[in-house]
């Protein structure tokens, strides 16, 4: 009896080891790391007032947190359940199918690439979290006769919640939703994956409207931020623009602005009160400016975005760039806060994330998860049966459109816009690791 009673125990440890570990990581950077993205979308959710500059779902969301505890505090707690239950999840269903290596999906918060950003409450973030949850719960469940009700409306919550933090998620959700479906329903038809895409499709298109009329959102007009840089760069590269916002000293100030050198995009930054007015007052001008330039240029604009994006998957020449974050703002958590000095277990934390950034460079290039996803999907592809046990393809798929819709519209360079493709790269070759090596090949892991 005593034995059996010490094996339960031992088989306990890993988990335990593992909630332990990230109970000390939340407190150590208690209440979450913030940046004027952060603090912008806790000044809306305290004032329950919206802008549609971010997707307001997650300042609504917030706006509920902050009854309870004045601060961002929930939000950092929310976000580290979601990737807890998510490492659990993963790690039971491993572990029930006797995978060699299932002691791996424990390992996932705790690896740099993605400590890098654990705790900081931005969208991408939120998007990475509840949609690894929701993938974690779909292939855990799937294997019962018949799926749990509360868990497959918990699924597409999940989903749904990704989807409306981020405007660009329909990259990675027109294949993610099929995959979740896909487990729920029990089926693998690629008729069935098709529905589910065009059904992704509808939702991007419905969904934010739906919010808009809930919420009443001030209209910022986002897009204008990726006209405007297009139009500054065509301007850059001396193309006739016949619809003319810009003034000389205006092209004088870009031409001499050594954030655009740098980071290929960002024509705002560097003549912002010209953008403001803009962005506020004449953005029928700027849609129909941006409009005819493109079709008047189409060779120097694809050549423009080649190059920007480009910067933001890094070649391998370059460095990375922002590859972490971790300013926890002091209170009351303003854009004027100061911030707070780092614990010992904090400072720790950083320090194996900088020396990782160190050793291991190119971890940090979204250029290695574009090459990762694409091993990933042609080695689910190449197994024996796999489309008709999981659509285990699919999962490295969402993860590396997410990353190539930035081919058309890439804001920045930073790191962060990246984050959900590691997250879902990272699960699908710990998976692909795990069902490679299960003794019956024809099950594929499931």
């Amino acid at each position: 009896m005593k034995y059996f009673k010490w094996q339960g125990i031992y088989k306990l440890l890993p988990a335990l080891f593992f909630i332990s570990a990230l109970i000390l990581n939340f407190k150590a950077f208690y209440p979450g790391a913030m940046t004027w993205d952060s603090l912008e979308q806790l000044r809306q959710a305290r004032l329950g007032e919206y802008a549609d500059w971010h997707p307001p779902m997650m300042a609504f969301l917030w706006h509920f947190f902050l009854e309870l505890n004045d601060g961002p505090g929930l939000m950092l707690l929310f976000h580290m359940t979601m990737l807890m239950l998510a490492s659990i999840f993963f790690y039971s269903w491993s572990v029930r199918n006797k995978h060699r290596w299932s002691f791996l999906f424990l390992s996932i918060p705790f690896l740099p690439w993605i400590l890098n950003f654990e705790f900081v409450i931005w969208k991408d973030v939120g998007l990475a979290y509840s949609w690894a949850l929701a993938v974690a719960m779909a292939i855990f469940f799937k294997s019962k006769n018949k799926f749990p009700i509360p868990a497959a409306i918990a699924i597409f919550s999940l989903f749904l919640y990704g989807f409306l933090i981020r405007a660009n998620s329909i990259s990675g959700g027109i294949f993610l939703l099929p995959f979740l479906a896909s487990c729920v329903f029990k089926k693998k038809s690629k008729r069935f994956f098709l529905l589910c895409s065009l059904f992704s499709l509808m939702i991007f298109l419905a969904a934010p409207k739906a919010m808009d009329t809930l919420l009443n959102p001030e209209k910022t007009h986002p897009f204008s931020y990726l006209m405007f840089d297009d139009l500054a760069a065509l301007k850059l590269r001396e193309k006739d623009i016949k619809i003319n916002l810009f003034k000389e000293e205006d092209i004088a100030t870009l031409h001499s602005c050594e954030f655009i050198r740098q980071h290929k995009v960002g024509a705002p930054f560097c003549i912002n009160e010209r953008f403001e007015e803009i962005r506020k007052y004449r953005y029928s001008e700027l849609t129909t400016a941006w409009l005819a330039a493109i079709s008047e240029n189409p060779g120097e604009y694809l050549s423009y975005r080649l190059e920007a994006f480009a910067h933001l998957v890094r070649l391998p020449n370059e460095m990375p760039y922002l590859p972490s974050e971790f300013t926890i703002v002091d209170t009351p958590y303003e854009f004027n806060s100061p911030t707070k000095e780092h614990s010992i277990i904090a400072k720790g934390v950083i320090k194996f994330v900088d020396v990782s950034i160190k050793i291991l460079p190119i971890i940090y290039k979204p250029h290695f998860w574009i090459l990762l996803s694409i091993f990933l999907f042609f080695g689910f592809v190449l197994r024996k049966n796999v489309w008709w046990v999981a659509p285990w393809p699919l999962l490295p798929l969402s993860g590396l459109t997410y990353i190539l819709a930035y081919l058309p519209a890439t804001p920045a360079d930073d790191f962060r816009y990246i984050y959900y493709s590691c997250l879902i790269c990272t699960i699908s070759a710990i998976i692909y690791v795990n069902i490679a090596h299960t003794k019956d090949c024809n099950d594929n892991g499931v």
